[in-house]
Parts: C-alpha cells; sequence; structure tokens
C-alpha cells in the first residue's frame, strides 16, 4: 500500500467556491522539474485545519521570524493530490492564477511524458541483465546514480528489482491517485459566479477570510477587498454592487493595487450573511463591527431624543395634540412645532399617545437582529 495519501474527492460546489476563493488569496501554485505543489500560510489555525481537512493534508507549523510576530501555519500538497486540487479550483480562478495553474499542470504532462519514454526504455532491458547490473554495481552506488546509468526512472528499478527477491533500499512508488475512480467535475458543470448565489457566497466569504477587511471607522461599517488581480477585485464588485477603484503603486517594482468597498447597511448585511461561513477570528471582528455600529446608532438615537425634549418638551406636544380641533391632521400640528411628519408620529408613538399606524424607524426596529446572535 502506498505511504502516500489520496486526494479527498469534493464534489460539492460551494465547498469547490470557498476553496477556490481563500486560495485567489492566501494560496501559492508552485512548480519544479520534478513536481508540482500547492502551498499556503496563514496565522489562523482553525482556517489552516479546515483547509487541511478538504486537502487530506497536515498542518505545520512555521518558525516565527520575531519574537513580536504572531504564530503561522502552513498547509502542503504536492504530487497528484495537487494536481487533483488546482483541476478542481481552476474554473474559479482569476486569470493571474489560471495561467499559474497551466503551467503547473503542462510541467505534469511534460513529466508523464518524460516517465512513458523511461518506462519504455525499461522495457528493452531484460530482468536478468538489470539484476546482474545491480548486482554489480560498484560499492557506494545510490539507487538515483544506479537508475541514472541504466537510463530507467528509480521506481521501476526498484520495483523490478523487488519483484526479482533483490529487495533495494528504496520503496516502489506507487501510484498513490490509482485509487482515486473520480476527476473533478468538467467545467460545464460548474455554476457560474456572475450572479449572487449561494455558491458566489461561499467564493466571497473565502475571498474575504484570506484578504477581506472588517471595519468600523467614523460611525460607519466597511467591508474592503485589495489586491493586484483587477479581474477578481471587479468579480467581487459585481456581487457586492459596487465600484473598482485604482491605487497606483507606492514604490518603484510594485504593482498596482484595485479596492473595492462597501459601506453602511450594505456592509452590516454582508457581515451578516458570510459570518457563519468565517474563521473565529474574522467572526470575532465582524460581531466587534456589528456591536460597535449597533451602539453608535443607539448613542446617536438618544442624543437626538435629548436635543428633542430640550427643543419640543413632551408636556407641551402631548397637550396640543390633545387639543386638537376635530379633523385637524398630524402634518398641520408637526408644521406648526417645526418638525417633521416622521418624527411627530414616532414619539406621540411612544408616549402612547398616538393610535395611528407606527412609523417606518420603529417597525423596523423591531427586525433588526441583536449582533450577539451571530456569535
Amino acid at each position: 500500500m502506498s505511504h502516500r495519501r489520496a486526494p479527498f474527492l469534493i464534489t460539492d460546489f460551494k465547498t469547490i467556491a470557498w476553496l477556490a476563493g481563500y486560495l485567489e488569496g492566501e494560496g501559492s501554485f508552485l512548480r519544479n522539474s520534478k513536481r508540482v505543489a500547492i502551498s499556503l500560510q496563514t496565522t489562523d489555525f482553525d482556517v489552516a485545519q479546515r483547509v487541511a481537512g478538504l486537502m487530506n493534508a497536515k498542518v505545520h507549523p512555521v518558525s516565527q521570524a520575531a519574537a513580536h510576530h504572531k504564530q503561522a501555519y502552513a498547509v502542503h500538497v504536492t504530487g497528484k493530490r495537487a494536481v487533483y486540487y488546482m483541476q478542481l479550483v481552476q474554473p474559479y480562478r482569476g486569470v493571474r492564477r489560471r495561467i499559474r495553474i497551466d503551467e503547473c499542470l503542462d510541467a505534469v504532462a511534460q513529466n508523464s511524458q518524460h516517465r512513458k519514454r523511461l518506462g519504455q526504455a525499461s522495457a528493452r532491458i531484460s530482468d536478468s541483465a538489470l539484476l546482474a547490473a545491480w548486482l554489480g554495481r560498484g560499492e557506494g552506488v545510490s539507487l538515483r546514480a544506479f537508475s541514472n546509468s541504466v537510463g530507467i526512472g528509480r521506481s521501476s528499478v526498484s520495483r523490478r528489482l523487488n519483484i526479482l527477491g533483490c529487495k533495494v533500499s528504496r520503496a516502489a512508488q506507487h501510484d498513490s491517485c490509482s485509487d482515486a475512480s473520480s476527476s473533478p467535475p468538467t467545467q460545464a458543470c460548474y455554476p457560474a459566479l456572475d450572479e449572487p448565489s449561494e455558491v458566489s457566497l461561499e467564493w466571497t466569504a473565502g475571498l474575504l477570510e484570506g484578504e477581506g477587511s472588517f471595519d468600523f471607522i467614523q460611525g460607519r461599517t466597511r467591508v474592503s477587498l485589495k489586491m493586484t488581480d483587477e479581474d477578481v477585485v471587479a468579480r467581487f464588485s459585481r456581487l457586492v454592487s459596487t465600484t473598482v477603484c485604482y491605487q497606483a503603486p507606492t514604490r518603484v517594482g510594485w504593482k498596482a493595487s484595485y479596492i473595492a468597498a462597501v459601506h453602511g447597511n450594505a456592509a452590516k448585511d454582508l457581515m451578516s450573511r458570510v459570518a457563519p461561513l468565517m474563521g473565529k477570528r474574522r467572526l470575532a471582528r465582524i460581531s466587534h463591527c456589528l456591536t460597535a455600529a449597533h451602539e453608535h446608532r443607539v448613542a446617536l438615537t438618544l442624543a437626538a431624543n435629548r436635543v428633542f425634549e430640550a427643543r419640543y418638551p413632551q408636556a407641551a406636544i402631548c397637550a396640543r395634540w390633545a387639543s386638537r380641533l376635530p379633523g385637524e391632521s398630524l402634518e398641520s400640528v408637526a408644521k406648526e412645532f417645526g418638525i417633521s411628519l416622521e418624527s411627530l408620529r414616532r414619539r406621540l408613538t411612544e408616549w402612547g399617545v398616538y393610535e395611528g399606524t407606527p412609523s417606518k424607524s420603529i417597525r423596523a426596529s423591531v427586525r433588526v437582529a441583536s449582533p450577539a446572535s451571530l456569535l
């Protein structure tokens, strides 16, 4: 049995979209002359565990470069597992990442052709000749050096010698993905990310988990995304109905950045929708922003009430409303005091002297959920 891990076959497009969005911000797609790999680092252990669980990988702590730095955690996937997950998330990637994945997959294809040629060369050498060459090799000749001398791959040499009863130090290399009876879904099966949906929400949550920012600044909530990939930021902006801003490079050799942000009620709505999909640190930040926004709104309301009470005493307004003429409208009383119709209706309703339809703000306040419900 192979000592390598087979990939977990993921068929849920929402999970694929979240993983694609997160790797868009935090993932690296690597290749060299022998293999390809997917690598990522994060300071959020729970998020690293989630990604590792999806990829059937392990979480490795990273040495801190300085004492004041946070502890970082890395997840690495190599070989055919990396190929599987590259193919899995490729339809949801941006242009730059997609080109990089294509380069990695092309390198894998070239290596496969090279191994096929080595296999053909292996077939031209008989078992007896291979065994004689192995037994007659010089002292200290490694398996790598021997396989290079006969023009056969190390895995082929090791496998054939084991069959011939000559055990070698290097175990035979098996196809770690041979038991994976399924391949990633075809691109035509993937739901589009152009319109708001459950799949696009998962992609947005994964992207914000890696590159997003949740803030409460000067009385306003804000969700922002800043990246150097214009197409990725443009897709995010379409999903949240905002615009993309260009930021010129601040240093020579740096790339230009693109920023998309939503503010106010739109930001609070987006925070509420992505909160169940975020890691612990992001969820705590979202809860802080929503709580701060709620407290800020309450403080403004109390301040407005104090100003209103000082300018328009409750006793005077209630007495005027009680002594109104038959058929006199609420609007005429509001004009007399110089206040808006909505404000007068809300005050009279709060004081219990108005029996009409409640104001819009009162009805809306009943529907507002507490930020603590997100935890």
